[in-house]
């Protein structure tokens, strides 16, 4: 945001988040889908299956309020909801992934 603090910036830096936590968020799911066998695994890939359901409702909800909000501040508002939603995510199977680690012997 600092090299470019207009709306398409600030925009463009929470693309860019987006991305990076995108890339993490698959990053720790195929961690766990490796470590993972029998009933968690099945739980693993229907929990992300419904949590990317999910995730298109709510974009398409955040699209929706954004079509029904005037000014150019919304949109940066909208793309740091997106970029805090996958993070969220990312975070979540982050910590299943840790907590597998210490509960194992």
């Amino acid at each position: 945001v600092e090299a470019d603090p207009s709306t398409a910036g600030m925009i463009g830096c929470a693309s860019a988040a987006e991305t990076a936590w995108d890339v993490e968020l698959n990053r720790a799911y195929k961690g766990l889908v490796g470590a993972l066998k029998g009933k968690a695994l099945d739980s693993l890939k229907q929990s992300q299956r419904a949590w990317i359901t999910q995730r298109d409702k709510d974009f398409a909800l955040q699209d929706a309020l954004r079509a029904q909000l005037s000014g150019t501040m919304w949109g940066p508002v909208m793309a740091d909801q997106r970029v805090t939603f996958i993070k969220t995510r990312a975070q979540q199977l982050r910590a299943f992934a840790e907590i597998l680690k210490e509960g194992r012997p």
